[in-house]
């Protein structure tokens, strides 16, 4: 009796040592040479599926000491299990610097959610924007893409100073945060499956200052073949930018900050090696990054206009596209800093001449200035107008123009690169309860509104907001159209498949209430002038340009 007893038992106990780690409150996943990952449960936004989360799971070793500004050296095994149920450090950036007596630089880590720790699905990877200079994965939670049978994979890069200063030196060898990014991938590739992906099913989709990293992936000749199988680019474009081409003079500069002898790279490694974490960001938070040319270790050797895709891009499927009002949020940047030096007198020709500045437009032969005025300022008269606020849907189509223009052409040059690309072009013109104007900052001063503001269809993505019903429509649809690419290399929606760029002008697609199409993706460089309701829409008729 005691035997047959302990039989069931045995039995019992076999059978729910093989219950999927779904059904349990601390899911376990085992990387081969790694270690154990202890997760946690939580649940998709409308159909309150269960999914398993995987947060802050180190892909490098602490970048910090002898290894701050380094290469990424992957994590060594644990021994125990790892309790991946709290984020990571976001890593440093100065507005949310920890007080806390830890190692604030060990962040590099990255976020897993699946459904199913033994299937074979597709995996999504998200690179956040934040101009190079904030960001964490905390802010993109998994609720609404995880309704779909998808793996989503979140990761932390360096950003700031930690991650893209130079001195074209192996101690500060530069684009390290780059660097990052490449071994968080190689981690999927090796890892990805044991959390129910498929390593040969890997889509990188990306916004902003992401989409920019994204687009240099694509142009590196350091870059590992087979990393990723498709590429989504949100609302920015590695032509965009040029790359820093004076990155030592930068250091020098920060060095002098701290108060070290500067007088050559060595001092100048030295000084910004031992800083402390807040002391270093402190110095060099006010400056704007981007990727440095001519780095130590050559993924920049060019500039990337300079830079012809990698021969392994022919065989990968890129969906790229803008929101419809992309560029509000420069004009917000811009508005800032010019405010209170606008007077009665000031026309809209001068406003337009600081934004065309200011964005660094690129026309060598000055053929892009006049054809921008004769395009966006329709009236004759309207230039030398001090009437700043009817201005308004033109500042704000110059800002949009800077932004969509670099997209368009990227997809160009992928499509010349290899005609045979398969290539989706979009733009996102729904304009729902939420914005991201002024971020978390405000926007009450500025006398215009954001429209479909930079980064507003992120919040159709990523479970953020309460969504209202009319939105909750919308995220349904992104995430359609996101997840069917990923899946199978074709946005669809409602069965219906997405046109395919045709490398010259169009088709795009439009997605709002309803999916309309479009021939031409430069009628969208007007969409903001040519909207009918523009005065309605834009100008907020409480607030002043300037001085009353």
């Amino acid at each position: 009796m005691i035997l047959a007893v302990m039989g069931v038992l045995t039995v019992i106990l076999i059978v729910f040592s093989n219950v999927p780690s779904i059904f349990t409150n601390k899911p376990m996943v085992s990387l081969p040479g790694q270690g154990d990952v202890m997760g946690s449960l939580t649940e998709t936004a409308w159909t309150h599926q269960k999914v398993q989360q995987f947060l802050g799971i180190p892909y490098a070793e602490s970048p910090s000491g002898k290894l701050r500004f380094k290469p990424p050296i992957p994590r060594a095994p644990w021994t125990s299990p790892l309790k991946a149920t709290k984020y990571s450090l976001r890593c440093p950036e100065k507005l949310t610097l920890s007080k806390e007596n830890i190692d604030l630089e060990d962040c590099l880590s990255l976020c897993v959610y699946t459904k199913d720790v033994h299937g074979k699905l597709p995996i999504m990877f998200y690179i956040y924007g934040g101009g190079f200079a904030n960001g964490t994965a905390q802010e993109f939670p998994p609720g609404y893409l995880l309704e779909k049978d998808i793996v989503l994979i979140v990761t932390q890069y360096r950003v700031g100073a930690l991650g893209w200063l130079s001195t074209r030196s192996e101690d500060i060898p530069g684009n390290v945060a780059f660097m990052d990014i490449i071994l968080a991938l190689k981690w999927v590739q090796k890892y990805a499956s044991h959390f129910g992906g498929d390593p040969s099913q890997v889509t990188i989709f990306a916004q902003s200052g992401g989409a920019i990293i994204t687009g240099l992936l694509t142009l590196s000749p350091n870059v590992p073949d087979n990393l990723y199988h498709r590429l989504i680019l949100q609302s920015a474009s590695v032509l965009m930018l040029d790359a820093e081409k004076e990155p030592i003079k930068l250091a020098n500069q920060f060095c002098q900050r701290a108060q070290c002898s500067c007088s050559n790279i060595e001092e100048i490694n030295s000084c910004l090696m031992n800083l402390s974490v807040s002391t270093l960001l402190e110095i060099s938070s006010d400056n704007q990054y981007v990727m440095s040319v001519d780095d130590f270790h050559g993924y920049v050797p060019k500039q990337p206009n300079e830079m012809d895709p990698r021969p392994s891009i022919r065989n990968i499927e890129i969906m790229s596209g803008v929101t419809k009002q992309e560029g509000s949020f420069l004009l917000a940047l811009i508005f800032d800093a010019i405010r209170h030096t606008i007077t009665n007198t000031t026309t809209t020709n001068d406003i337009f001449n600081i934004l065309y500045e200011q964005l660094k437009f690129k026309d060598p032969q000055g053929l892009l200035k006049p054809m921008l005025t004769k395009s966006i300022f329709h009236q004759s008269n309207e230039l030398r107008s001090n009437d700043l606020k009817a201005s308004i849907p033109g500042f704000i189509e110059v800002c949009n123009y800077f932004m969509k223009f670099p997209i368009y052409t990227l997809m160009q040059k992928y499509s010349h690169f290899n005609s045979k690309q398969t290539i989706y072009l979009y733009t996102f013109d729904y304009m729902g309860e939420h914005t991201r104007f002024g971020y978390e900052f405000g926007n009450e001063w500025y006398p215009f509104n954001g429209g479909v503001h930079h980064s507003d269809d992120n919040i159709y993505l990523f479970s953020t907001h309460k969504l209202n019903e009319n939105d909750r429509t919308i995220a349904k649809k992104k995430v359609d159209l996101w997840t069917s690419f990923a899946a199978n290399g074709t946005p669809s929606f409602d069965g219906v498949e997405m046109p395919r760029f045709d490398g010259m002008d169009g088709p795009y697609f439009k997605i709002d209430k309803e999916i309309t199409f479009g021939s031409d993706f430069r009628d969208e460089f007007f969409s903001t002038v040519d909207d009918p309701d523009r005065e309605e829409k834009f100008i907020r008729k409480n607030v002043c340009f300037g001085v009353c």
